[in-house]
C-alpha cells in the first residue's frame, strides 16, 4: 500500500557559512540545547516526511559528525542522506539542486527545507502538504505568502523537479521564469517567514519565543 511518507520527500539545506551570524554553522546552533538541524529532522519525519537529503557545505565535517552520531538512536535516521556540496561558496541555489539530484527516486512532492528556520513544527511543514495539495491543477510549485512577503518551505513536484534538473537553471531562477507553475498561497503562519541571518535576529527570536537560542 502506497503511504504518504513514501511520496513524500525534503531537501534540507546546511551547507551555509554563517558569516553574518559571526561565521558559525547555522545547523548547529543551540535551541533550547538541541541541534536545529536535528529540530528539523525531527519535524519533517514527524510530518510524514519519507526521504530526507541533508546538503552540507562549509560545515560539513561537524553536521556529518552529528548525524552519524545521532543517527543510530533516532526515529529519522532511515530516512536522511547526507550529501556533500563540494562548492558551497557558489551559493544556496548549488546546494538546491545537488539535493535534488540526490533524491533516490521521484517524490510526488519535494519541499527545499532552510535548517535556519528554528520555529517551524511537524504542523507547520503538514500545513505546507496541505496546501500543495489543495494547488490548482495547472501549477506545479507552491510556496506560502505571510503579510505579502515569500515564505519558505518551497514544495516541488516530481515534474517541476525533472524540469529544474533538465534546465540548467538554479531553482530559484526557474521558478521566476515560469510563475505559469507557481501557486502562491496565503498563510497568517510566521514561522514561514523567521529564520537566523544575524546575531540580531537571533536575540529577536530569542526575546520574542522565550526559546533559548545560542551558537554553537
Amino acid at each position: 500500500m502506497t503511504t504518504v511518507k513514501s511520496m513524500t520527500a525534503a531537501i534540507l539545506l546546511t551547507g551555509g557559512q554563517g558569516s553574518r551570524l559571526g561565521g558559525c554553522a547555522k545547523s548547529l546552533v543551540l535551541a533550547d540545547g538541541k541541534p536545529l538541524v536535528l529540530r528539523q529532522l525531527e519535524a519533517l519525519h514527524s510530518a510524514g516526511i519519507g526521504q530526507i537529503v541533508v546538503v552540507t557545505g562549509f560545515y560539513h565535517a561537524q553536521v556529518k559528525h552529528l548525524l552519524d552520531r545521532s543517527s543510530a538512536h533516532a526515529a529519522w535516521g532511515p530516512a536522511v542522506r547526507v550529501i556533500q556540496n563540494p562548492a558551497p561558496e557558489l551559493g544556496q541555489q548549488t546546494s538546491v539542486l545537488k539535493g535534488l539530484e540526490g533524491l533516490s527516486a521521484p517524490y510526488d512532492v519535494t519541499l527545499v527545507v532552510l535548517v535556519d528556520q528554528p520555529l517551524m513544527t511537524a504542523g507547520d511543514y503538514k500545513e505546507c502538504l496541505d496546501a500543495y495539495a489543495r494547488r490548482p491543477s495547472e501549477t506545479s510549485i507552491a510556496y506560502p505568502r505571510v503579510n505579502g512577503k515569500r515564505g519558505n518551505p518551497v514544495a516541488l513536484s516530481s515534474a517541476a523537479v525533472r524540469a529544474v534538473l533538465a534546465s540548467g537553471e538554479t531553482c530559484r531562477d526557474y521558478i521566476e521564469g515560469h510563475p505559469e507553475l507557481v501557486y502562491q498561497y496565503t498563510s497568517q503562519n510566521a514561522h514561514f517567514l523567521s529564520d537566523l541571518d544575524t546575531i540580531a535576529d537571533l536575540e529577536n527570536l530569542r526575546s520574542q519565543t522565550g526559546i533559548n537560542l545560542q551558537l554553537p
